[in-house]
């Protein structure tokens, strides 16, 4: 029998990684759009469509082996370090992210993604100053990618530089309106400051974007809480406990 070609096999990999991984990218980070056909019923929720696509540990193993395979074959290239890495990011893990974005630079796939990566698993480690510079990286490279600005608001909300943080996600939500996880964001930075009716109107549209968003109900509480509106905060504690309950039990 013919053997495949390494590239030739490395593509059909990617290809299928590709498919399975997308679907769970858009169900994750795409929150769904308020509109006639989600209104009408006829395309499922963020939390449907996620469940729908959910990859499970032994998917993960699976694209973990296929990749570790090709990289005993091609262990200089920097593309699938980077693959690598989004994988052990969605695994949580992230300082085999770390290494692996380091390896992906040094086998020169050097660019604003592998930085936004790198700057991503910095800040889930709490190491903020870095996953600034990271992220300063990745806009250097390529500043029209609102998730940058977004994560930059992150950081800076962590650090408690709040004025810039929200200069940043109002940035990220120009450029990409679409997004629940930007105004849940906004609506975070907005009750740190008490400005608590900015941040319940910013819940309300990371709502309106996805019904299904447990963190924005969670927030929206708090800033009700704030504002002594208890039956409205208790309603919100309840959507957002249960909201993620089920979330957590999806998960493997």
């Amino acid at each position: 029998m013919k053997k495949i070609p390494l590239r030739t096999s490395l593509a059909l990999c990617l290809l299928a990684w590709h498919t399975i991984f997308c679907n769970v990218v858009l169900a994750e980070t795409t929150e769904s759009t308020a509109n006639t056909n989600n209104e009408n019923g006829l395309q499922p929720t963020s939390t449907e469509a996620s469940k729908k696509h959910k990859l499970t540990a032994e998917n993960y193993k699976q694209i973990l082996e296929k990749l570790n395979s090709h990289l005993e074959e091609e262990s200089n290239s920097g593309e699938i370090y980077f693959r690598r890495a989004f994988v052990y990011q969605k695994m949580q893990k992230y300082n085999n992210v770390l290494s692996d974005c380091d390896l992906a630079i040094a086998n020169k796939f050097d660019n604003a993604r592998v930085h936004l990566l790198k700057g991503e698993a910095l800040f889930s480690l709490k190491h903020l100053k870095d996953a600034m510079v990271e992220t300063d990286r990745s806009i250097a490279f390529d500043n029209s990618k609102a998730r940058a600005y977004a994560l930059k608001a992150k950081i800076n909300q962590s650090l408690t530089h709040y004025d810039q943080a929200l200069h940043d996600i109002n940035r990220a939500i120009n450029m990409d309106a679409t997004q629940a996880s930007y105004y849940k964001i906004e609506a975070e930075i907005a009750y740190k400051v008490e400005e608590y009716d900015r941040c319940i109107q910013d819940a309300n549209k990371a709502i309106q974007l996805n019904p299904n968003f447990s963190d924005a109900y969670a927030i929206r509480s708090q800033a009700y809480e704030a504002k002594d509106k208890r039956e409205e905060a208790k309603q919100d504690k309840i959507k957002a406990h249960k909201l993620a309950k089920d979330y957590k039990e999806d998960q493997f």
